[in-house]
């Protein structure tokens, strides 16, 4: 995957929004469209939640950014959640030029970690919301979505102009239906507006700590006084 270097605010177009409220319409391919939708509520439900949990590997990514290997072992597993490994995402702008592509997850989260580690990115939320499902087959539809993404500023060369560099994007996701389970194979990511803002940290900058829920701590946490961890 090729590399590239810009100034925080447009390459915060990088980062790519997307976590939380999942709110969507849905459409059908064809006649009839309507009555197939109405049961397959479980394959939508499903396939709408792919863009929060796209959204929430996200911010997995960059709130570990004090630590790379643990940033990319949990980013690959929160992404392998909603993901195929060899999944294709694309990053582009206005719509148009493309500014970088990833051809598996785990390149992905590399470039993710890189990205924000190189901008001072001490994490991210991911909101996105406008979902419409697009069923083409039984085992196959295409979402769209569209989100807001702060991006918080503060560590490294950031530290020096603490900043949220804010990203209004929008989203599409071929996905189908493996093994049971409802995965994108390929993401598409268009940025249509940027802005930033200086800010302070009263409370300091976040260091990664304090997960409570995505991918599930209690799967990795090794707990000091017994040394096991919890399963």
């Amino acid at each position: 995957m090729k590399g590239f270097s810009i100034i925080r605010t447009a390459a915060a177009i990088a980062v790519v929004a997307g976590a939380a409220g999942v709110v969507g319409a849905v459409s059908g391919a064809g006649p009839g469209a309507s009555a197939a939708s109405a049961d397959r509520t479980a394959d939508i439900v499903a396939i709408q939640n792919t863009q929060a949990c796209y959204g929430r590997a996200q911010d997995v990514v960059y709130r570990n950014y004090a630590n790379k290997s643990r940033a990319e072992r949990e980013g690959v597993a929160a992404f392998g959640q909603c993901f195929t490994p060899g999944a294709d995402v694309t990053i582009t702008v206005h719509g148009t030029k493309v500014l970088d592509h990833a051809s598996s997850i785990r390149a992905w989260t590399q470039f993710v970690y890189q990205f924000g580690h190189a901008n001072g990115i001490t994490s991210t939320r991911h909101l996105l919301g406008n979902i419409e499902v697009k069923l083409t087959g039984p085992d196959s539809a295409v979402v769209y979505s569209s989100g807001i993404t702060p991006h918080f500023v503060g560590q490294g060369a950031g530290a020096r102009h603490p900043a949220i560099d804010w990203i209004i994007g929008n989203y599409r996701g071929v996905v189908h239906r493996i093994n049971g389970r409802w995965l994108i194979t390929s993401f598409r990511i268009n940025a249509d507006e940027f802005a930033q803002a200086s800010v302070t940290y009263p409370l300091g900058v976040s260091n990664g700590s304090g997960n409570i829920g995505f991918p599930d701590p209690s799967a990795s946490t090794v707990f000091a006084s017994t040394g096991s961890a919890r399963r």
